[in-house]
């Protein structure tokens, strides 16, 4: 099998998965990264929240609007510039993000059962050649 068809196929499951695992928080693939990005990154523009999570604006808009609905962020206007919103977590956002990387790395764990140590730092260490390689023909 080709490495393109390996790759999407693995992507595509943990997409349905990781939605299946975070459902019981009414958030899904285009969340999720967002509360992420904040807790490292809090109270940045939807700008580059998009920029920093690699979506476009109108998917980015989206996801915004049912975090703020569900409670999870709050979105805050720009006092000199009202267009301009930044993006901030919530404590209930605060409290969410711990379950989502513990959901994700039950999922990576789960995958990766049967791969040595040495494996793993391998594998790892391909992945992030080929994203390099990736990243620098944009």
């Amino acid at each position: 099998m080709s490495l393109g068809k390996l790759l999407s196929i693995i992507y595509r499951v943990r997409l349905k998965e990781l939605r299946s695992m975070l459902e019981e928080y009414e958030i899904g693939n285009s969340e999720y990264p967002i509360l992420l990005i904040l807790d490292n990154k809090n109270g940045l523009s939807q700008n580059l929240l998009a920029k920093e999570g690699g979506f476009n604006k109108s998917i980015m808009a989206k996801g915004v609007k049912k975090l703020e609905t569900l409670g999870y962020i709050e979105v805050k206007k720009e006092e000199e510039n009202k267009q301009k919103k930044y993006v901030y977590l919530t404590k209930r956002g605060e409290n969410l993000v711990p379950k989502i990387r513990s959901k994700i790395i039950e999922w990576e764990e789960q995958k990766l059962l049967n791969f040595s140590e040495k494996e793993k730092k391998e594998l790892e260490k391909l992945l992030q050649k080929l994203y390099y390689n990736v990243s620098n023909e944009r």
